[in-house]
């Protein structure tokens, strides 16, 4: 996801062609469908995991994490889908200050829901990590029903003030004839503010962090899984519980394989280009928007 406030307007300008503007509208077009499925799956799997009362913990946190990825997936179609069709379709109506307005005031949701269900996912990995390589410390300190309602706690009150500054950041200008215009605020272009927040502290704990900690806990929950799958074949019966503690296993080995194949490409590329290109015809015009169409896909 862009992290440069300079990118938030989306209006044509010079670097931008006709065919250009048509790509992106299309791309993210076809993204906001994907994005409608999203979160028509993510309900549906609300809805089904209320239906499970074997393992409480893990259907919460599931439930948990697809709540914020459905409302990170509400506001994304807003601040590009819709954003791009108003502005390149319908013109001047994206410089209304009722939609600018509402541009500026919920793009600090879209990081909220997105620091959220990147920490959850953590939340999740470790869970499951003590579940399975410290049973008995993970049962007693850790995977009980209130130590996870006070991890999500924390996750959701972390989320919340870490992205409070960037409700300062942008504000709007309204030009007259029912027409605006956003600036940035004059302490973003600080340069320790963003090479500290807006840069450090967002590669910090959206990706570096985040994956240092999915990373281990992931290789050692994958040996564990291995080594209960070979536990299994030998033998003959096996108890409903252990099935479905392995399969709840194999859902979250996956769940971080996909956040660490879709977050890292779009991350290694916002440290290289900044997200900034002289024209839409260079290929890191191209390399951005795939990599948001990667970063947008684990949400879904």
């Amino acid at each position: 996801m862009n992290n440069s406030t300079g990118q938030f307007n989306g209006t044509v300008d010079p670097v931008h062609t006709h065919d250009c503007i048509i790509f992106r509208l299309g791309l993210y077009t076809v993204l906001g469908f994907f994005c409608i499925l999203g979160f028509i799956g993510n309900a549906i799997s609300i809805s089904v995991l209320s239906k499970d009362h074997t393992s409480p913990i893990a259907r919460f946190l599931l439930q948990t994490i697809s709540l914020a990825d459905n409302a990170f997936l509400c506001i994304w179609i807003m601040q590009y889908t819709i954003r791009y069709y108003i502005e390149y379709a319908l013109g001047g109506a994206g410089n209304s200050p009722a939609w600018l307005y509402t541009r500026v005031f919920t793009f600090p949701l879209l990081y909220m829901a997105q620091t959220e269900t990147i920490w959850l996912t953590v939340v999740i990995a470790l869970n499951r990590y003590m579940a399975v390589c410290k049973p008995y410390l993970g049962a007693r300190y850790c995977n009980t029903p209130i130590t996870v309602y006070r991890e999500v706690a924390v996750v959701t009150a972390f989320s919340i003030l870490y992205n409070l500054p960037r409700y300062f950041e942008l504000k709007v200008v309204e030009t007259g004839n029912g027409t605006a215009s956003w600036a940035p605020a004059n302490y973003t272009a600080n340069y320790y503010y963003r090479v500290i927040y807006t840069d450090g502290f967002y590669q910090l704990f959206s990706f570096i962090l985040p994956l240092i900690i999915l990373a281990y806990v992931n290789i050692n929950v994958t040996l564990a899984y291995r080594a209960a799958q070979k536990r299994k074949q030998k033998m003959i019966g096996r108890a409903r519980k252990e099935t479905n503690e392995n399969n709840i296993t194999l859902v979250m080995i996956i769940i971080v394989l996909v956040f660490m194949l879709c977050l890292a490409p779009a991350r290694i590329v916002q440290l290289v280009t900044q997200y900034k290109y002289d024209h839409c015809h260079e290929t890191a015009f191209y390399v951005i928007h795939v990599v948001n169409v990667l970063e947008v896909s684990y949400f879904l």
